[in-house]
């Protein structure tokens, strides 16, 4: 099962067995818990991480979505404060100067991603196996 260029061994046959023993209603609410655990875990370490540029407690993790039958959690900013994070995030290009002004939080949720990338599917696999016994 291939998600994001992450490749985890064993996801496939997890899911038929937790598809075989269960229902299609509980399959979708073990999923969903899983990954509002998972998301709420993620969104805590990444408040640790950005507390240098920008107010943790704004660091929310969202409702689980289906996008094409995929669920998915999305942690991102309560509120108008995207913006200003954007511009840490990736810098911005000062207007009279001219010259492009990196923030002290420049990188750091691509460094996160980045980081946290290897072991999420590791974390959703071992929150699913617990959940199904």
């Amino acid at each position: 099962m291939a998600y994001t260029g992450a490749t985890i061994v064993g996801m496939d046959e997890l899911m038929k067995k937790i598809e075989a023993k269960f229902s299609d209603q509980r399959v979708s609410r073990v999923v969903n818990k899983a990954l509002k655990e998972i998301g709420a875990e993620q969104a805590k370490d990444l408040q640790s991480v950005a507390q240098a540029f920008v107010d943790p407690e704004l660091i929310v993790s969202s409702r689980v979505s289906r996008s094409g039958g995929i669920p998915s959690v999305k942690i991102g900013w309560s509120g108008g404060r995207w913006q200003v994070v954007h511009l840490n995030e990736f810098g911005f290009n000062h207007l009279k100067a001219g010259e492009f002004v990196k923030q002290r939080g420049f990188g750091v949720m691509r460094a996160f991603v980045y980081t946290t990338e290897a072991t999420y599917m590791d974390k959703l696999k071992d929150k699913l196996e617990e959940l199904i016994k």
